[in-house]
C-alpha cells in the first residue's frame, strides 16, 4: 500500500469513527447541557476506548478562568452516561447543529489531509 493509500484510508478511518461517536447515542457531543444550573459542553471522549471507562472531556462555560478560558474537567463516559439524563436536555435543533458541526470538523481534516497527500505527490513526482 501507497503512503498516499494508507493515509488516505486513515482520514476515511477517522471520519466514521467521529461520524460514529455521534450517532453512538450514549454521550452528545458539543451540545449545552444543564446541570445544576450549571451549563455543561461534552466536547469529546476517548475515540480509542468505548468503554465506560473512557475519558471524556468536559467544558464548564459558566466557570470561566482568570486567562479567559472555560474550565474543563475529565470524566468518565459511565459518570456522564449517569449524569446528562438527569440534566436539562438540548433541544433537537441544538443537538442537529452540534452535529453538524462535529460532521464538517471530520470532512474539513479529511480534505486536509488528502490535500497534504496531494502535494507530496506533486513534490516526489
Amino acid at each position: 500500500m501507497s503512503t498516499r493509500s494508507c493515509a488516505s484510508a486513515i482520514a476515511v478511518l477517522l471520519v466514521l469513527s467521529w461520524t460514529g461517536i455521534l450517532t453512538a447515542g450514549d454521550v452528545q457531543l458539543n451540545a449545552v447541557f444543564v446541570c445544576n444550573g450549571e451549563r455543561i459542553i461534552v466536547e469529546s471522549c476517548n475515540v480509542r476506548d468505548q468503554s465506560d471507562n473512557a475519558s471524556c472531556m468536559v467544558g464548564h462555560p459558566d466557570n470561566i478562568k482568570p486567562n479567559g478560558l472555560m474550565a474543563y474537567t475529565n470524566e468518565t463516559r459511565s459518570a456522564l452516561k449517569k449524569l446528562l439524563p438527569t440534566c436539562k436536555q438540548p433541544t433537537a435543533e441544538q443537538v442537529a447543529k452540534a452535529n453538524n458541526f462535529q460532521r464538517h470538523q471530520a470532512e474539513q481534516l479529511a480534505a486536509n489531509t488528502k490535500n497534504a497527500n496531494d502535494e507530496l505527490d506533486a513534490q516526489r513526482g
